[in-house]
């Protein structure tokens, strides 16, 4: 084994901001990944219309995403971003990363040559690619997937590392990517020359069989484009790393120092396509976006779902990022707070409250909101059944977030002004107390939502609430903070 205690010194290190941010990219990638490919996979075991030769391949680039989600995500957060042992565990890493690479890039590829034969080879696509030749290629795959990582375990110096990665560069990502990229530059005049045909042939009463099929494979190609691009986008900096690496750095030293530092937001770039890849089949496979919509209650009395807008997927987005975050980020402040007993005092003990008053919301809030809220055809179902819930989810939200920052406000105003009694006016019992009261007004107050019904008395209740949750909060953090803040220019 190579000693590394000689170069371990002079590795540069993350600082907690730069592990944090990785660690909630690849947190964020890991979910998107998982409830994604999940779905497809969900989609086409439950429906047998799904079980096409086309959707075999996509559901083995799927299972390749879903581990990354599963497995990769995890292992990198724990093992990559907060304890970076190379010395313990940088074989099994590397064997995780050689097979992610070679599962998730020779399944595209497969999906990519499976395009060329449908629009190539259309009468004769059924017989070149069967179901038993379509097995056989994704076994393939996978038997590959979990050979060519073993190479790792046999190489044990440093030019043998660099030539190592070099040469996995090449076979895992540069090789797939030419072959892909030729497939799509030949797709793509294929399909102009049928969008030209489906101009011509829609005037044609007796050739709109050949006009669906055309409009199929040209939508199909699309996506195939979409995903091509995302592949050369997420994948290209993993290609250019290794060969700057290769050609620039010498010895063990230059690659741990890579290793540790650049090819972390480089694996975090290749990570990404996986969470996105199930999207672009939901969103643009008519035929998955149709079942997507049945399955999962969304249009169930229609054939046709609404489709989604750019402000629902915007708003959709934003609060699914918000919820990560808020999820993350008030773990950690629990976590800290909970196994450090020096932070226990009384300040953080309100600081803890609104933190899980944070959490709540990244834990239930952020989702109902993108269910019942970002979506427009959950909006006409459900609105009027789910309103009740919604409002009081919100109001104990507003309530539990804006008292609890008013306490935190008013705790660090006491200790300013009156930094002599504060251990003796604020105790511990007190500050308990005034965390009951905020959180059983948090679940009492909303409870009067649903006494309300009068759409004229709904108006003044909301009014009411406005004030009393938000705009008396406000004032009185406001003119706190004024107060400290002249206090702290004079000190």
């Amino acid at each position: 084994m190579i000693n590394v205690s000689t170069c371990e010194n002079g590795l540069p290190a993350f600082t907690l901001a730069e592990k944090i941010v990785l660690s909630t990219w690849y947190g964020l990638a890991g979910m998107a990944a998982m409830t994604g490919n999940a779905v497809v996979l969900c989609l086409i075991y439950r429906i047998p219309s799904l079980r096409t030769t086309s959707n075999f391949f996509i559901s083995s680039l799927a299972v390749a995403d879903l581990l990354v989600g599963l497995v990769i995500a995890p292992v990198w957060i724990v093992l990559r971003c907060w304890y970076t042992d190379v010395q313990n565990y940088g074989e099994a890493i590397d064997f995780l990363w050689i097979h992610t690479t070679v599962a998730t890039t020779f399944n595209l590829l497969c999906v990519s040559l499976d395009r060329n034969v449908a629009i190539f080879y259309p009468l004769r696509y059924q017989n070149i690619l069967s179901k038993r030749r379509c097995f056989s290629a994704i076994a393939i795959v996978w038997l590959m997937s979990l050979c060519l990582p073993c190479s790792r375990f046999l190489v044990d110096d440093s030019s043998g590392n660099l030539a190592l990665w070099m040469s996995v560069s090449v076979i895992t990502i540069l090789v797939p990517m030419i072959i892909i990229l030729l497939c799509s530059a030949r797709i793509l005049k294929a399909t102009n020359r049928q969008l030209n045909r489906i101009i011509h042939m829609n005037s044609l009463p007796h050739n709109q069989a050949k006009v669906k099929r055309a409009k199929t494979n040209t939508k199909a190609s699309k996506t195939l484009f979409i995903i091509v691009g995302l592949f050369v986008v997420s994948w290209l900096p993993s290609l250019v790393t290794s060969f700057l690496n290769y050609f620039t750095q010498s010895g063990y030293c230059g690659l741990l120092s890579y290793y540790n530092t650049v090819w972390l937001w480089v694996e975090a770039v290749a990570f990404t396509s996986s969470g996105i890849n199930p999207w672009v089949y939901c969103l643009r496979n008519n035929e998955f976006y149709q079942h997507l919509s049945r399955h999962f209650g969304w249009n169930r009395n229609r054939m046709q779902p609404k489709p989604c807008t750019p402000p629902n997927i915007i708003m959709s987005t934003w609060c699914g990022i918000l919820s990560l975050q808020a999820i993350v980020g008030n773990s950690l402040v629990l976590w800290l707070i909970a196994k450090n007993k020096s932070l226990r005092t009384n300040a953080n003990l309100f600081i803890t409250s609104l933190a899980v008053a944070d959490l709540l919301v990244g834990l239930i809030i952020a989702p109902v909101w993108i269910i019942f809220r970002c979506s427009q055809s959950s909006k006409d179902k459900y609105e009027h059944k789910y309103a009740f819930s919604i409002d009081y989810l919100w109001i104990h939200t507003t309530v539990a977030t804006t008292f609890n920052l008013c306490c935190v406000t008013l705790d660090r105003h006491i200790a300013i002004f009156h930094p002599l009694r504060y251990q003796s006016f604020l105790t511990k019992k007190r500050c308990y107390v005034a965390i009951a009261l905020v959180w059983l007004m948090s679940v009492v107050l909303p409870c009067s939502r649903f006494i309300v019904m009068k759409s004229s008395a709904i108006v003044l209740l909301w009014m009411s609430f406005t004030v009393v949750t938000v705009l008396i909060p406000v004032m009185i953090i406001t003119f706190s903070s004024i107060l400290i803040l002249k206090a702290a220019a004079r000190q």
